[in-house]
């Protein structure tokens, strides 16, 4: 099997010619944050259509709302490739206004980029992902990075701890016609390249590793969060409610009794972006 790269503006000219004898997949950058985009991402998607590479886009999400998460995921769309067979969210920094948002944000990411037909994952880091808890959100796959204590390019056996499909296993990684290091990635999971290299809804889900972070419900699918991030939602949801920003105590009494679902908390969200609480 050949080489699964993801690439961004720091790998330079690539020469396409040479790199595609040794590449199976590349996983493109395409934004960081809503603003600045990736400026060799466009060469990097002729080059693989050139050569026929099957890729894919990834965003690195630098949203501080539920609000500005969707407007990221919206931007990324716009700027998506149509050929690119999935697409990544790409969640490192905590940059939201109140951490307990964390889950919520990426879930309406991945929920507006799944609305339009994409197959989406969630890329994030090992320690992040413990951190924050990072296992309740719900997408197609997750990637996760791990590298060995001498980062030497090559294959080892420090595996990531919890279950994913793709295995960022090195940055030191070398592929011809690339100048410089690579980050290499291999597959980790019960999906196959096949999976990865075909556009379209996944047909079922569920053969990935990437955990569900919600329950089925007829109004919707149930957040997932922990004790500390219910608690701070419900208190947001008061102050709002007190300040007659909010009708109803509903959304209160659901953050409270632990019943709010990720399209609700959009909603609010939307609702509550640029209001001083």
């Amino acid at each position: 099997m050949g080489k699964i790269v993801d690439l961004s503006y720091y790998q330079g000219t690539i020469d396409f010619a040479r790199a595609s004898k040794e590449i199976d997949l590349a996983i493109i950058r395409v934004q960081y944050g809503a603003q600045t985009v990736d400026k060799r991402y466009k060469e990097y998607v002729e080059g693989c259509k050139k050569y026929n590479i099957p890729f894919g886009h990834y965003a690195y999400a630098r949203y501080k709302t539920i609000g500005s998460a969707i407007q990221e995921a919206r931007l990324f769309m716009e700027r998506a490739d149509s050929a690119a067979k999935f697409l990544v969210v790409d969640v490192e920094e905590m940059t939201l206004t109140r951490p307990s948002e964390i889950i919520p944000a990426t879930q309406a990411f991945i929920l507006a980029c799944k609305q339009k037909g994409w197959k989406v994952g969630l890329y994030t880091g090992h320690s992040f992902y413990k951190e924050y808890n990072m296992g309740q959100i719900e997408a197609d796959f997750l990637w996760i990075p791990r590298y060995s204590g001498s980062d030497r390019g090559i294959p080892h056996t420090n595996r990531p701890d919890m279950p994913c499909d793709l295995w960022q296993y090195t940055q030191a990684g070398r592929v011809a016609g690339i100048s410089g290091n690579v980050d290499l990635n291999v597959l980790n999971g019960p999906l196959p390249l096949s999976w990865f290299t075909t556009k379209g809804q996944p047909i079922k889900t569920e053969q990935s590793s990437a955990p569900s972070n919600t329950t089925k419900t007829p109004g919707g699918r149930v957040m997932k969060l922990s004790d500390n991030q219910w608690k701070e939602l419900a208190t947001i949801y008061k102050t709002a409610y007190d300040k007659k920003i909010l009708s109803s105590d509903e959304w209160v009494k659901k953050a409270q009794t632990k019943k709010m679902t990720v399209d609700e908390a959009i909603f609010l969200n939307t609702v509550l972006v640029g209001r001083t609480l």
